[in-house]
C-alpha cells in the first residue's frame, strides 16, 4: 500500500510560497498572449479596416481624376501616378493619425481591459510576475501592430497596382526612384514608421498602467499627447528644443523617396523614438510594480 503513495518533496521550501519547481519565467508565454490578442474580435475589425481604408482612398482618388476633385491636391496627384506613390501617400495618412489611433487603442487597452474585467488582480499576483505580465503584453501587441502595418502597406501597394499601375517612387518635387529600388525604399519607410510608433505604444502602455480600468483615458490621452507634440514641433519659438521632441522627425521617412537619400533625419528619428520608448516603458514597469491592484 505504501508503494502507491508518492513520496513527499524534499528540500527547502520556497519562501514565496510557490510550488516546488515553479519558474515565473515560464508563465504567460508570448505565444499564448499572441494567440489571445489575435483571437480578439477587435483585432479582426482592425485588420479589415487596414484593407478597406486603402481601397476607399484609391476609389476616391480614381473618381477624383475625372471630376477634378483631387486635381488641386499635390498628394492626390502624386498618389495617382503609380502604386509606389499611392503606397507612400497611404503611409503618410496612416502615420499622421490612423496608425496612431490603432496603436493607442491596442496598447491603451492592454491593462485597463484586464482591470475592468477583474482579471488583473489574479494575473499580477500568482503565478505571473507583474513586470513579466506587462512586457509580455507589450511584446504580443508589438507583434500585432507589426503585422497590421505590414498588411496595411502591402494592401496599399496591391490596390495601387490595380488602380494606378506600376511606376517610379517620386518625391513631391524632383526625380524619383524606379524599379526594385523603389520597393526597397518603401520597405525602409515602413520600417521607420514601425520604429516611430514604439514611443506612442510605450506612452499608451504607461497610461494603461496608471488609468486603472478607464480605457478611454488611456486611449484619448495617448492621441491628445501625440497631437500636442506635433503642435509643439511646429512652434518656432521653441527653437532647438523642437529637435528633441519625439514627433519632430515623424515624416523623415519621406526622404527615402529621393534619388539621393540622406538618412540623417531618419536616424535621428529612430534614436529619439527608441529613447522615449525605453524611458516610457521603464516608467510603466515601475508603475505596475507600485500600483495597488484592487480588482
Amino acid at each position: 500500500m505504501s508503494a502507491l503513495i508518492p513520496p513527499l518533496p524534499t528540500g527547502p521550501a520556497d519562501p514565496s510560497g510557490a510550488a516546488p519547481g515553479f519558474d515565473p519565467r515560464r508563465t504567460l508565454r508570448l505565444r499564448t498572449e499572441c494567440a489571445r490578442q489575435f483571437g480578439r474580435r477587435g483585432t479582426l475589425v482592425l485588420l479589415i479596416v487596414m484593407l478597406v481604408l486603402p481601397l476607399a482612398m484609391a476609389a476616391a482618388m480614381k473618381a477624383g481624376r475625372s471630376d477634378m476633385v483631387f486635381e488641386g491636391d499635390v498628394l492626390g496627384r502624386l498618389a495617382t501616378d503609380s502604386a509606389e506613390n499611392f503606397t507612400m501617400v497611404c503611409l503618410f495618412v496612416g502615420a499622421q493619425l490612423f496608425l496612431v489611433v490603432v496603436v493607442a487603442y491596442l496598447f491603451g487597452d492592454a491593462l485597463t481591459r484586464e482591470s475592468s474585467w477583474g482579471y488583473l488582480r489574479v494575473l499580477a499576483t500568482v503565478p505571473v510576475p507583474r513586470t513579466r505580465l506587462l512586457l509580455i503584453k507589450a511584446a504580443a501587441l508589438s507583434v500585432l501592430v507589426t503585422a497590421g502595418v505590414l498588411v496595411y502597406a502591402v494592401a496599399s501597394y496591391l490596390i495601387g497596382l490595380v488602380f494606378f499601375g506600376p511606376g517610379p517612387l517620386s518625391p513631391v518635387a524632383g526625380e524619383g526612384v524606379t524599379g526594385a529600388a523603389g520597393l526597397g525604399r518603401l520597405a525602409i519607410m515602413v520600417a521607420f514608421i514601425l520604429v516611430y510608433l514604439t514611443w506612442i505604444a510605450a506612452l499608451a502602455l504607461l497610461l494603461s498602467t496608471v488609468s486603472h480600468d478607464n480605457t478611454a483615458v488611456a486611449i484619448t490621452g495617448t492621441v491628445m499627447i501625440t497631437i500636442g507634440f506635433h503642435v509643439l514641433g511646429g512652434l518656432g519659438m521653441l527653437g532647438r528644443l523642437r529637435a528633441v521632441l519625439p514627433s519632430r522627425n515623424y515624416a523623415a521617412w519621406l526622404d527615402a523617396a529621393r534619388v539621393e537619400f540622406d538618412p540623417t533625419n531618419m536616424l535621428w528619428g529612430v534614436f529619439l523614438s527608441l529613447l522615449y520608448a525605453t524611458a516610457l516603458t521603464a516608467a510603466a514597469v515601475v508603475a505596475i510594480n507600485v500600483r495597488e491592484i484592487r480588482r
